[in-house]
């Protein structure tokens, strides 16, 4: 082949290859796999285990401005982190002796992983979900371990639904948001645990039929610090982006 010849072909390639890498750079990995929960480990997330404060699980960090998706999630979805900062993962909740999850969710925790400056905990069903209306409701009556603030209106990655901050005032409270009240002890794979003193966010959205649940929590944070995670809160869920 001359020499001629080699030239065009040599800058038709690197043409493909500088075609092809940012679009190798765009495709969104994975969040991290985490530990599936179940009434034989039944702990994820903040609910696990701890003690002064100090948390058990420690999630990997996320990169900043990496679009993640969440296969173990019921539905496609994206999410960037914008800054560095961020740790997080993905994970499945089972019924006792069931087979397939009945749950799917996500973390993100701000770092350091043992002692987390607030955390958002994103969780829905792969099955049928209670309205909007009716998983607020649920919430803010199950217990009397927490105090609310009014709800509003909210809207998130193109999405409506309802909000509501409160502060846990009992020992602990437990949010169960979606599955039905029980009579006797029981393991509920939705279960959400919360700490006494815990500042917290509820946000509660319709996504194309599906009701998806996100708690914000101060988790290690000084009440008075947790305004300023809520701010870097709003940043990365406002990367949110669910699959139409």
């Amino acid at each position: 082949m001359s020499r001629r010849k080699l030239i065009p072909l040599g800058a038709c390639w690197m043409l493909i290859v500088g075609l092809a890498l940012p679009a190798l750079a765009a495709t969104p990995q994975q969040l991290p796999k985490l530990a599936a929960r179940s009434a034989r480990h039944d702990a994820y997330g903040l609910d696990a285990p701890r003690a002064a404060g100090v948390y058990d699980l420690s999630p990997p960090p996320l990169k900043a401005r990496t679009a993640y998706t969440a296969a173990l999630f019921p539905l496609a979805l994206r999410v960037t982190p914008p800054d560095a900062g961020w740790l997080g993962g993905q994970g499945q909740s089972f019924e006792k002796n069931a087979q397939r999850p009945a749950f799917g969710w996500i973390e993100l925790l701000l770092s350091p992983a043992r002692r987390p400056r607030g955390a958002i905990f994103t969780v829905t069903a792969f099955g049928h979900t209670p309205s909007v209306a009716q998983t607020v409701a649920g919430l803010r009556s199950r217990g009397s371990g927490a105090s609310y603030q009014p709800p509003a209106p909210a809207r998130l990655a193109g999405f409506s639904g309802t909000q509501f901050d409160g502060t846990v005032v009992g020992q602990s409270h437990v949010f169960v948001p979606f599955s039905p009240p029980a009579h006797t002890a029981r393991f509920f794979p939705d279960a959400f645990k919360l700490a006494h003193g815990e500042l917290f966010r509820i946000i509660v959205l319709n996504v194309k039929g599906k009701t998806v649940v996100f708690f914000l929590e101060s988790a290690t944070l000084p009440a008075e610090q947790f305004s300023a995670f809520l701010n870097s809160a709003t940043r990365i869920l406002g990367s949110f982006r669910f699959a139409t």
